[in-house]
Formats: structure tokens, C-alpha cells, sequence
């Protein structure tokens, strides 16, 4: 019996050497290009934590837009069961987060700020990684599936997270099956995407005095309000692409130029970024410590003699092996929705500014950095022509964006109030 104890142990150590071995290959970014899901990087399957927990009784879900509300709340889709949709897209923030950059399953930043969701419709796509470093434009419903996978923010594969969900709440395959009018179906990842664009379709706009102004209420905006409206879309061309009842032309522009000081930061904060996924990876904590500034490649790969938590150690592998740490910042954004703009503060993608107004100043001075012929504009090329600006290929009819002195931007700024309810 103390034999098969003994051996029973050994066995049982082998496992935990033999699945902490670091996959170097992988490190070094060298997966199966023809591997993906959606045009989203798909590597070896991987569940984190399966948590215990009580299953939730099947609510009423009317419809695919009821069915989309409760998996934007279900943190059931994280790998950890500890991070839903909602976490970075807060109902109570205007459906984003006043952070710099949004905080994921590692406990770390994502890499970018997260907007608010209103404006968002069927018809929008966004500029989504495919194979072979080739940008596609994905739709709304296959871009609300990124986040599933990505190591940094929920942490899972999209089959392995429909699948978790489905078996820690099976009535969710009926409900499917009942909203979306078939049956032996169930929850798919294709359900899940439409399911969530469906109820992200249906975040309409709030009712605001802009809302009222446009309904035909004359007496809806001030005399100042209206001066700023007149700047928006005149001398400032905000609405050049801040255009429509979404407030976005839904297209990708260069907004800065690689040599930009925000760039630059960002492409710092990603090395800093680097270095706590390699310690996560080594050890499965994360580290509370500064890193020190001086450190051996022998010291970053060798492995941590005490115990590993293995799936965040895995994460921390994956994030770093598929760059999903922000390693590569461009110069590229997709035009947001400026629906309660002056509460959805920090601004820019990487949200490096808190103050509305020195927001707008910098991106004055980083288009007028770029101008009409700056080669930056080249990259849209690269883009598919869903997501291209129609001046793409005629960059002369661009115009100049012009200095705005600070009683203008101010009454900017009153206009843009008026995107929001009032308190």
C-alpha cells in the first residue's frame, strides 16, 4: 500500500513539472496562423478555474435582446467567473469606465480604455486582427466575442467560455433554442455574439437637451450652446467625422503620428507591461514589486522554484506570445461615439487624458502634426474599405484642422454638455 502511495505522489509530481515546462515556441510567437475563430487568434484550449457555485434560476428572457442583457452581466463567461461585460462597459458610467485603461482577469491593465457602447448598430465593423497579420473588419456581433478570448480581459478560448457557461447554467441551451426560433441548437459562440450585439443595438442614446433641441424644441440649448454647436461643425469639421445620430462616421482615421508623445508612452507602458506578464508566467502572482531595471534573459526564462498557479501563469503565456499586451500601439482609431462625452472621462484610446478641454487641444495639435499629406495616412490603406475614410485615397481634399483659441474650445465643450442628461 505504501508503494502505491509513494508512486500515486511521484506521478502526481511528474504532472505538475511536466505542465509548468515553459513552451518557448509559443513565447516567441510562433503559432498555427491558420488556427483561428473569427478571424481572433485561437491557440491550445484552455479553461481557467472552474469555480464552485449555486446555478442561477432560469429567468424570463423574452427575447434575443433579453437573452443579450443577461450574458452582458454574466461574469459566467470569464474564464474565472469573475469578469462580465459590464465591468468595463458600466451601465452606471454611461456604458464605460473611468479608468485609464479597464483591469482584466490578470488583474492588470487591458491595454486600452474602454468607450461607451452607445451609437453602436448592426452596420459597424471594426478593424479586428485576422490571419496572418492581415486587419479584417469585423461586425458588431463577432466583435463582442473578442473579449472572450483575449488573456487580458476575460481569459478563455470562445468555445471553451460558451461551453463553461453552458454547463454551469444548462437552461440557457432551451432559452436559446426558445428566442431564437430553433432547436437542438443551443448556445453557440455564433448565438452569444448576435445575443450581445442585439442588446448593445438597444443602448440607445439617452434622452438628452441636444435630443430635445433636434426633436424641434427651439429653447432647448442656450445661446452659448448653440455658439458651440456652430464651431462643431463649422470652423473645428469635429463632424467631418464625429457625423450622425451616432456622433461617428464608424470609419478608422490616423490620429497621431508614430513619433507622437502619447505613442511613445504607450509603446513604454507596454514594455513595463511585458515584464509583469513574464513574472506572472514565472510564478502565476501578480507582482506587487517594481521590477528591476537590470535583468539577464537566463533570469527572465528560468523557471520559479516554488508552486505556479497554473491557469494564470498560462493566460500570462498566451498574452504575451500573441502581443496582446499592447506591443505594437498605432496611430490608427476608430472614430468613437461622443454621446455623454463629458462623463466618460479619461479620453483617447489609451486614456492618457482626464481634462476635456486639454484633450481637445491635443487632438488639434496631433491632426495638424499629421496634415492632409503626412505618409501616416498611408496605413488606412492596409484597412478593408469598410473601415476606410472616403478621402482615403484623394488626401489633398482633407482639410487642415485649425488652431481653436480656448473661448472657442470652451464653447465646444458647453455644446458637447448637451450630449449628456442633465443631473
Amino acid at each position: 500500500m505504501h508503494r502505491c502511495l509513494i508512486s500515486a505522489i511521484v506521478f502526481g509530481a511528474t504532472l505538475v513539472v511536466v505542465g509548468g515546462i515553459f513552451n518557448e515556441r509559443s513565447l516567441a510567437g510562433e503559432s498555427d496562423p491558420d488556427t483561428t475563430v473569427l478571424g481572433l487568434s485561437e491557440e491550445a484550449a484552455f479553461v481557467g478555474p472552474q469555480l464552485p457555485s449555486e446555478p442561477l434560476p432560469a429567468p424570463e428572457l423574452e427575447d434575443v435582446t433579453a437573452l443579450g442583457e443577461f450574458l452582458f452581466f454574466a461574469p459566467e463567461l470569464s474564464a474565472s467567473n469573475t469578469v462580465s461585460c459590464s465591468d468595463c462597459h458600466d451601465p452606471q458610467h454611461a456604458l464605460a469606465d473611468h479608468t485609464a485603461q479597464s483591469i482584466g482577469i490578470l488583474e492588470l491593465p487591458v491595454g486600452k480604455n474602454s468607450p461607451t457602447l452607445h451609437g453602436l448598430t448592426a452596420d459597424s465593423h471594426f478593424p479586428t486582427a485576422g490571419r496572418r497579420g492581415r486587419i479584417i473588419a469585423a461586425d458588431l456581433a463577432k466583435r463582442c466575442l473578442a473579449p472572450l478570448e483575449n488573456p487580458l480581459e476575460m481569459g478563455s478560448s470562445i468555445n471553451d467560455s460558451v461551453n463553461k457557461i453552458r454547463t454551469q447554467l444548462p437552461w440557457l441551451d432551451k432559452t436559446a433554442d426558445r428566442v431564437f426560433g430553433g432547436r437542438g441548437v443551443g448556445l453557440d459562440y455564433h448565438r452569444v455574439g448576435e445575443a450581445l450585439a442585439k442588446y448593445i443595438e438597444s443602448l440607445s442614446p439617452p434622452t438628452t437637451r441636444y435630443t430635445q433641441h433636434l426633436a424641434g424644441d427651439t429653447d432647448a440649448l442656450s445661446a452659448e450652446e448653440r455658439e458651440g454647436l456652430a464651431i462643431f461643425e463649422g470652423k473645428a469639421q469635429c463632424s467631418t467625422c464625429h457625423s450622425g445620430p451616432t456622433f461617428s462616421d464608424g470609419l478608422v482615421h490616423a490620429v497621431t503620428s508614430n513619433d507622437s508623445d502619447r505613442i511613445t508612452s504607450r509603446r513604454r507602458a507596454a514594455l513595463a507591461q511585458r515584464l509583469k506578464l513574464i513574472a506572472i508566467h514565472r510564478t502565476g502572482k501578480t507582482p506587487i514589486r517594481r521590477t528591476p531595471k537590470r535583468r539577464s534573459r537566463a533570469a527572465i526564462g528560468a523557471p520559479h522554484p516554488g508552486p505556479v498557479d497554473t491557469w494564470r501563469s498560462e493566460l500570462a503565456r498566451k498574452a504575451i506570445s500573441t502581443r496582446g499586451y499592447g506591443a505594437s500601439p498605432s496611430p490608427l482609431e476608430r472614430t468613437p461615439s461622443l454621446w455623454e462625452v463629458t462623463d466618460t472621462a479619461p479620453y483617447f484610446r489609451d486614456g492618457s487624458e482626464w481634462d476635456l478641454s486639454e484633450a481637445i487641444r491635443t487632438h488639434v495639435k496631433e491632426l495638424q502634426h499629421i496634415g492632409p499629406e503626412n505618409r501616416s495616412f498611408g496605413l488606412l490603406g492596409t484597412l478593408p474599405r469598410e473601415l476606410q475614410p472616403p478621402w482615403t485615397h484623394q488626401p489633398r481634399s482633407r482639410v487642415f484642422v485649425p488652431t481653436l483659441d480656448d473661448d472657442e474650445i470652451e464653447s465646444v465643450i458647453r455644446f458637447l454638455d448637451t450630449l449628456s442628461p442633465d443631473a
